[in-house]
């Protein structure tokens, strides 16, 4: 070694020792390096370094480092140093290796062996101590003088590149979605020019609106008058004006009007503009033209008004329907049960005063007539039944199902003795009902139950589920002779019979009066059932008035 070769670990100097000999080698009073390595110290001669070129280096705005074949920094200026964050005391004689991720460390490598033979560039990410990362571009040049076998590497910062690029791609970005939007979109600076349009801003107003005031431009004002404008802040322009609505304060889907070759509406979402110091710089305004939707609105609002008008009148003309045919009921039972009262009682006087007079045939007709009599009467006290559930109904109020079951058990108790019934039920809800009618449709549910009855006792069973959350449905079952499927929507029918009079007396009104009260509840009533196995009757009443 010569007296101007030192063999000094400078990482291990103090630090005005090693900011000397860094200086040395800066200015070329040390002529070769030492450096560990695992097989040995290697010895690196910087004979080329003279002074005017290192001043070069070290004045680059690129970092500069030469390194030996395995990675070790033979050479770094500041520039380097600064961009790793490292001192320069601490890079020269260390691995540029530990800077790379495991990714970019094998492809580095690889590149420093390439560039042992030719110059090599590439892109790749230095992972620093305090987890930040720079990206950088590396160009590597093979570098041999005499006794030095090393590689020159220049690596640049593209970290204000990376950032300009960002900007640039989110500016294009920010051009396309513009362009490309069905609405029209205008951006504020903070004068309220208008410096960012889409192409349904532009058509909106009907000319190029860049750098023009957006006031001007788009004179926006409320329902109430209101000016809708820009402004930072909440003055009035004017003392005399009502207050404005200012766009950069936020506004979130307001209607305003636009007066720009006709009456326009159109709803506006803005909000303010920010720079990187939460400083309001301007707004974004959206206009959507809602012109189309008012006037439908203002159509359907016209058809609604037409509709009710329509409704209120149809409701009058109902209710004086309603109420004629009450009274056309009352007139028609009393005008046709009082000649029937006199069919009947005649019939009856003759049966008891010539009744030993007469054959057995004329006994049988007079029979007939009085049995005709009796069922006539029936239906029209029926018809009159049926023709009061929506007349006479009272309104509803809480009912409880159990009490009128109950009370229509105890009306049928003469039929359930005569066949030996047997009613059981569940515990039963109380809904808003008419609790007459609802007495109705357990009764007649019972008696026709009781009445089509198979060969054994009739068993009845009645319970409550609730399939959903707006009305519960009650259930009456029997072991009566059921009935087929394909007659399940006849029997509801008035007077519709499924079997004789002889058989099955009846006026076969009941089931019908069943289903006109739960329609007046606004429910529903169905059966299930096949023929021989029974039937199981449902109907729906609502759990709200």
């Amino acid at each position: 070694m010569t007296d101007n070769e030192k063999n000094i670990p400078i990482s291990n100097l103090p630090s005005d020792e090693a900011q000397e000999t860094l200086r040395a080698i800066r200015d070329g009073e040390i002529d070769a390096l030492v450096v560990a390595a695992p097989d040995g110290e290697k010895v690196y001669t910087l004979t080329g370094a003279e002074r005017p070129y290192r001043v070069f280096v070290e004045n680059m705005t690129e970092g500069a480092v030469t390194l030996s074949p395995d990675g070790a920094i033979l050479y770094a200026n500041r520039r380097f140093a600064e961009m790793v964050h490292l001192p320069v005391e601490y890079v020269i004689g260390s691995s540029i290796l530990p800077l790379f991720g495991s990714a970019d460390r094998h492809a580095f490598q690889a590149l420093l062996r390439a560039a042992a033979q030719s110059a090599q560039t590439a892109e790749c990410v230095f992972q620093l101590a305090d987890d930040a990362t720079v990206p950088v571009h590396v160009s590597a040049s093979p570098l041999q003088a005499e006794t030095l076998d090393a590689v020159a590497v220049v690596v640049t910062d593209l970290t204000e590149q990376k950032r300009r690029d960002e900007v640039l791609a989110a500016e294009r970005l920010a051009r396309s979605i513009l362009e490309q939007a069905t609405e029209p979109i205008v951006v504020c600076d903070d004068r309220g020019r208008i410096i960012r349009a889409s192409r349904a801003a532009r058509e909106l107003c009907g000319r190029d609106p860049l750098f023009q005031p957006f006031n001007d431009l788009f004179p926006l004002h409320l329902e109430d008058g209101r000016p809708l404008r820009f402004c930072l802040d909440n003055g009035k322009p004017n003392p005399t004006d009502p207050a404005p609505l200012c766009l950069c304060q936020g506004v979130k889907a307001t209607e305003a009007l636009f007066e720009n070759n006709g009456r326009r509406n159109l709803l506006v979402n803005a909000g303010p503009l920010r720079d990187g110091h939460d400083r309001i710089v301007g707004c974004v305004v959206t206009l959507t033209d809602i012109t189309d939707r008012k006037l439908a609105e203002l159509a359907l609002q016209r058809s609604r008004d037409q509709l009710d008008q329509l409704v209120h009148q149809r409701t009058e003309q109902l209710a004086r329907s309603n109420a004629d045919l009450e009274h056309f009921a009352y007139i028609a039972s009393h005008d046709l049960r009082e000649p029937l009262r006199t069919v009947a009682s005649f019939v009856e006087l003759l049966q008891r005063r010539y009744n030993d007079r007469l054959d057995d045939d004329a006994r049988s007709y007079i029979k007939y007539a009085a049995d005709g009599a009796k069922r006539m009467n029936s239906l029209i006290q029926d018809l009159l039944a049926y023709s009061r559930i929506s007349t006479r109904g009272q309104p509803p109020k809480p009912t409880d199902l159990n009490d009128a079951f109950e009370r229509a058990v105890r009306n049928v108790h003469a039929a359930i003795d005569e066949t030996d019934a047997q009613i059981t039920h569940d515990p039963l809800p109380t809904v808003p009902a008419d609790p007459t009618q609802i007495l109705q449709i357990f009764q007649n549910l019972l008696e026709n139950a009781i009445k089509f009855r198979s060969g054994k006792p009739p068993r009845i069973h009645v319970w409550a589920e609730r399939r959903d959350p707006d009305s519960v449905t009650i259930a009456v079952r029997d072991n009566g002779i059921g009935i087929a499927p394909e007659f399940a929507d006849r029997i509801f029918v008035p007077f519709q019979r499924l079997h004789t009079h002889q058989k099955y007396p009846g006026s076969g009104i009941g089931l019908a009066i069943c289903q006109r009260i739960v329609q007046r509840h606004n429910g529903k009533i169905w059966v299930e059932s096949q023929p021989e196995q029974g039937a199981t009757f449902f109907f729906t009443l609502p759990t709200h008035a």
